[in-house]
């Protein structure tokens, strides 16, 4: 003990002293705490491996806070579940981007519709990231010219750019669609795929912008158009030449342009043979996560000692209200889940609404799916007769309500504590 500096006084339990030998780093923490005496100490094989000052009076606090101060010593919890529209990223769906296309003479010459899908992948710190996908949903043509004698259809493809804050994706697709003039065509969930990629956003970001630029062109393919479009009358008399029709689809796409990710998709489309039908562009924005009810769960342990009673004043806010000594240390320790009926991934988060000033900060946090969060305080010396408010709440991320947990310490002094028996 010689070796150690001076003992500082430290304020864990009734009575502490902390002492610490500066050239290895390894610290002493001793106190008492009702009729226990405790030593909580590091012991490292080299100066650098020694643990923090800050880790282990965090140790010191959480063991005072778990040791019996009188038969009074209080261990309570509240929690509950209710239902609020909150993150989930389910199947589906997280919405749909309408694009109208026009002519060179600003006349409507069509309709793009965009499905976005996304997925929670992952949670960094505060920030979520989402798996992000573009689908093609619908393509509808107006009463336009047709394609020409002996041609058919208009034979349908898209270029173009999706631009988002994260990221830039560009896409050249094969024919997607033969259509007559007034026709359209409904893709099937997810449909044809025009881009991913992975965005990072603040987890309590409901919506991301995304410019979509689209160009609707009809390929020329000779000698297969005529061929394809004389198959596509008998295939209404006889269904039965539906698989030479395919074959013909199959001939275009191998030998027809090229389809992919340029980095200028538009004039790569022009360069097509053909004719464009329309171009547009708009900007929306879309949610990051599909919209569904999440089952929240918010729970909060409190160790401390006095006593203790629990309530439920409001069904999204629980309350803890405890009568504890001045001087009392008290472990909290908060956990949040949140699920998905259908089983979705959502991120759920813990935070402090109100502390009294001075005491020690809450470091929160985000989870996928559960979060778990603790703190530990010491009730100031001298502070009896005052009343403390500790608020947390849990939210997932686009959640309409949060849940809540109010801590309120009414402050005693220390000889109101009834004491141990023998």
């Amino acid at each position: 003990m010689a070796t150690f500096a001076e003992p500082e006084l430290d304020r864990i339990g009734d009575q502490g002293v902390r002492l610490f030998h500066v050239p290895s780093g390894l610290g002493l923490h001793f106190f008492r705490v009702g009729p226990s005496l405790a030593m909580v100490g590091s012991l490292a094989g080299a100066p650098e491996q020694a643990p923090s000052p800050d880790l282990l009076h965090r140790a010191a606090l959480a063991l005072a806070a778990r040791l019996p101060y009188t038969e009074a010593t209080c261990i309570t919890d509240t929690g509950w579940c209710h239902h609020c529209r909150g993150l989930a990223t389910r199947s589906g769906p997280v919405g749909e981007i309408a694009v109208e296309v026009r002519d060179e003479t600003g006349s409507l010459a069509g309709t793009l519709t965009v499905r976005v899908y996304s997925r929670l992948i992952g949670i960094s710190g505060e920030i979520c990231i989402y798996h992000l996908s573009f689908h093609v949903a619908r393509i509808r043509l107006e009463q336009i010219p047709a394609d020409g004698p002996f041609r058919g259809p208009h034979d349908l493809f898209l270029a173009g750019t999706i631009e988002l804050p994260c990221g830039r994706l560009t896409f050249l697709t094969e024919e997607l669609a033969y259509l007559n003039p007034g026709e359209e065509q409904v893709f099937d969930e997810p449909g044809p795929l025009l881009g991913e990629l992975d965005c990072a956003v603040p987890c309590l970001q409901t919506d991301i912008q995304v410019n979509l630029n689209a160009i609707l062109r009809n390929a020329n393919n000779d000698p297969f158009d005529p061929l394809k479009a004389f198959l596509l009358a008998m295939e209404k008399v006889d269904p039965r030449t539906k698989p030479q029709t395919a074959l013909v689809g199959d001939l275009i796409r191998t030998h027809g342009h090229p389809t992919g990710s340029p980095q200028d998709p538009i004039q790569t489309a022009e360069n097509v043979r053909g004719t464009t039908v329309g171009v547009g562009q708009t900007t929306v924005f879309v949610r990051t996560f599909q919209s569904g009810y999440t089952n929240i769960e918010f729970t909060a342990t409190l160790v401390i000692a006095g006593s203790c009673d629990r309530s439920l004043p409001e069904p999204n806010r629980g309350e803890i209200r405890c009568r504890v000594p001045e001087g009392a240390t008290g472990m909290l320790t908060l956990q949040a889940k949140a699920l998905h009926p259908e089983g979705a991934l959502v991120a759920v988060g813990i935070f402090a609404d109100a502390l009294p000033p001075g005491w020690p900060r809450f470091p929160g946090g985000w989870g996928l799916g559960t979060v778990t969060a603790e703190y530990v305080f010491t009730v100031p010396m001298g502070s009896a007769g005052r009343i403390f408010r500790l608020a947390f709440f849990a939210r997932a991320a686009g959640a309409i309500v949060d849940s809540k947990i109010d801590v309120f310490l009414e402050v005693i002094p220390r000889e109101e504590i009834k004491a141990p028996s023998s």
